[in-house]
């Protein structure tokens, strides 16, 4: 990886399998109510203890749960997530990423991650005993570290504890009204914050939510949302160079360099556009650790490995740019509630090499085509026609 504006999308993609098995255990335990007794564990919830009020700096939020709110936390508006109903702002200084099993995880790199629900059931009835927001921990071997206590911020009352889950010390906090309450689940990574940092960060997420009928966001919504924050440098040629071979190509207008990407069997550079398709650009050469004999081998591998998803009569096409042979998949699929549009196509380069576009698009409406993609295999000066 050579570009900085790149890593945000690797990262993303390349953690979600790393992440997803241990934060789906440790967000499973829902701590929404339960009137269980205690089994055994460490630890006693205790009475409340109730902490002075205290107001947040230069806030400005309405009520958690009013239809429509005026204004937000007063900070700059990043990326929005729909849960059960509500949509919430995550303010810009905060990152978001989309965990399968989990959803939508609020994170500041080593510093905290948290997982926010909404639930049926007032505030008041969620609070009324202590000791049933700390049964759950105790059943499945956690450990509370501090009492459950109240406190106020804004005019709104929150109650909150911590304890130790799986080895995490994590921080959990409720709020809300009299039909819905907010619950979040934060991993503590870092002393740096304190759990007046953690309400008011907390706090600043669910001041901000509106009702809403739009469905709970799904991991395109939240890539494609990061994306069109910083969509890179646009450009009208670029060249990538590997193993001996340098391609020099065409790219359309609309779309913008995301970086390069380094491999042992290949260079890529990535491209997006405003309407959120995605373009990954590669020089492959036979004589590094490659397994494709050439183009067309590629895209029978990749036809091969994409065949449980597409129509059974999806081929192999071709298409005449500039005297090369381009050989070309377009694919248009569902899966996992999600629209995918793919379209892979590659032409033999140089002495050893072959040039790959792939596109993607996620529940876009626009649809993606061959004719949309050729000018990339335009090596020459002149135009393609």
């Amino acid at each position: 990886m050579k570009d900085k504006k790149n890593k945000s999308l690797f990262f993303i993609i390349g953690i979600i399998i790393i992440l997803a098995a241990v934060l789906l255990v440790l967000f499973a335990i829902l701590l929404f109510g339960g009137g269980k007794k205690k089994k055994g564990g460490s630890g006693n919830a205790g009475p409340f203890v109730v902490k002075e009020s205290s107001e947040k700096e230069g806030s400005e939020a309405g009520c958690i749960l009013e239809d429509e709110i005026e204004k937000d936390t007063g900070r700059t508006k990043g990326i929005v997530i729909v849960v059960n109903g509500y949509k919430m702002i995550i303010p810009s200084d905060l990152e978001c990423k989309y965990v399968e099993g989990i959803g939508p995880v609020v994170y500041k790199d080593d510093i905290f991650q948290m997982k926010i629900m909404v639930k049926e059931g007032s505030y008041d009835e969620t609070v009324r005993n202590p000791d049933n927001l700390t049964d759950k921990v105790i059943e499945t071997g956690g450990k509370i570290l501090q009492d459950v206590q109240e406190t106020e911020l804004d005019g709104k009352k929150f109650v909150y504890y911590k304890a130790e889950l799986i080895g995490d010390k994590t921080f959990v906090i409720y709020t809300g009204d009299n039909d819905k309450h907010f619950g979040g689940q934060i991993v503590v990574e870092s002393e740096i914050l304190s759990d007046e940092d953690l309400i008011k960060i907390f706090a600043g997420i669910v001041f901000t939510a509106q009702k809403t009928d739009e469905p709970d966001s799904t991991f395109a919504d939240i890539l494609n949302q990061i994306l069109l924050q910083d969509l890179g440098e646009e450009k009208t040629e670029s060249n990538l160079s590997f193993e001996g071979e340098t391609v020099n190509f065409k790219v359309p207008q609309g779309f913008y360099s995301q970086g390069y990407y380094d491999s042992s069997s290949y260079k890529a550079e990535m491209f997006w556009t405003t309407d959120l398709i995605n373009v990954q650009c590669s020089l492959w050469s036979k004589n590094a650790e490659c397994f494709y004999l050439g183009a067309e081998d590629y895209l029978k591998s990749t036809l091969d490995f994409e065949m449980e998803n597409v129509k059974k009569d999806t081929k192999i096409e071709t298409m005449q740019i500039e005297g090369n042979t381009c050989y070309y998949i377009d694919m248009h699929y569902k899966f996992h509630r999600s629209d995918f549009q793919k379209i892979y196509a590659a032409c033999d380069y140089g002495k050893n090499g072959f040039f790959v576009v792939g596109a993607e698009a996620i529940n876009v409406k626009k649809n993606i085509s061959m004719e949309m993609l050729k000018e990339f295999f335009c090596f020459q000066k002149s135009s393609c026609n």
